[in-house]
């Protein structure tokens, strides 16, 4: 039997006054605080335009400020990002939702795949590179560690604490908050933990708690602004490789999945003698995951079908 969801109407008291609101104002609470304000910004500047162009509010005005935007080199995720600022304002106050016109939001899907298949690609910083990184700023040093060797998001780094890093021996196991999969509008903190292999994101996140009270921000003094811009310095400086935009911290997280890949290889190659196996054949046949050995078996019995 279908249970009745717990409410206890009390119909003398029960007042629908003001009952325009409650979809505008439940709408806003969707998004949160920074996000907010970043979408009445984008509104702001879309109306800034209407005025210096003496246009009224309305789609072909949305449609000329977006075609602007592009014109000056705005790619297509920034010129949706303002058109869904557009949205959020129009939303919350009850205003015509003209942002949501199929054939414009399909057109700015349009360009947000081309920009896929035609920009620049970002780069990878190799160890190498990461080797010269850390002499361009030392108070920057152990932040582009940590972030390269345990292969983490910005955000996750920054919201480190003193004592999510947990280390026994050569076990270490840090928990990290706001995992990119977490909604705008959700209220609770996505806990995730990860293993940390690597010896140096190890020995930096060690150094980054001894004598510090627990629950303190691990690294309270960094900036991605300023991170990102020291990135960009040392590509310059380096000469790193061209045909490639090195456009921040998360250059890192790219680069550092490379090498703990190459690591773990080389601990599987090195698992061979103690086994009594050829490396090779630890790392191609013994040490492959299950899910790499499902598809095997069903290519061979596909093969065995033909």
């Amino acid at each position: 039997m279908n249970r009745i969801p717990r409410w206890n109407p009390d119909w003398e008291s029960l007042d629908d006054a003001g009952w325009e609101t409650f979809v505008p104002l439940g709408y806003s609470y969707s998004v949160r605080r920074e996000r907010k304000a970043r979408y009445f910004a984008c509104f702001s500047r879309y109306v800034d335009f209407c005025v210096r162009k003496d246009l009224p509010i309305g789609l072909p005005a949305l449609t000329r400020f977006l075609h602007g935007m592009r014109s000056q080199g705005a790619k297509g995720k920034t010129v949706e990002a303002y058109r869904c600022g557009v949205l959020f304002v129009q939303r919350v106050y009850g205003l015509a939702q003209f942002a949501t016109e199929k054939d414009l939001c399909d057109a700015i899907q349009g360009y947000i795949y081309f920009d896929k298949l035609h920009c620049v690609q970002r780069g990878a910083i190799t160890q190498p590179m990461l080797d010269q990184l850390i002499t361009v700023d030392s108070t920057y040093a152990p932040a582009f560690l940590l972030i390269f060797f345990a292969v983490l998001r910005v955000g996750q780094f920054s919201r480190l604490l003193v004592g999510d890093a947990v280390i026994l021996g050569d076990q270490c196991t840090l928990t990290l908050r706001q995992d990119k999969r977490n909604r705008a509008g959700t209220v609770q903190t996505h806990i995730t933990h990860k293993t940390v292999v690597m010896p140096v994101a190890k020995a930096v996140l060690e150094a980054a708690q001894v004598n510090r009270p627990r629950g303190e921000v691990m690294f309270p003094w960094f900036s991605e602004v300023e991170a990102n811009q020291i990135i960009h310095t040392a590509a310059i400086q380096f000469g790193w490789p061209t045909g490639l935009v090195y456009d921040g911290v998360h250059c890192l997280r790219h680069g550092g999945c490379q090498a703990a890949k190459v690591f773990i290889a080389k601990l599987l190659a090195q698992l061979g003698p103690v086994a009594g196996m050829a490396p090779s054949t630890v790392v191609g046949v013994y040490a492959r995951l299950n899910e790499a050995r499902i598809q095997a078996e069903q290519v061979s019995e596909s093969d065995d079908e033909d």
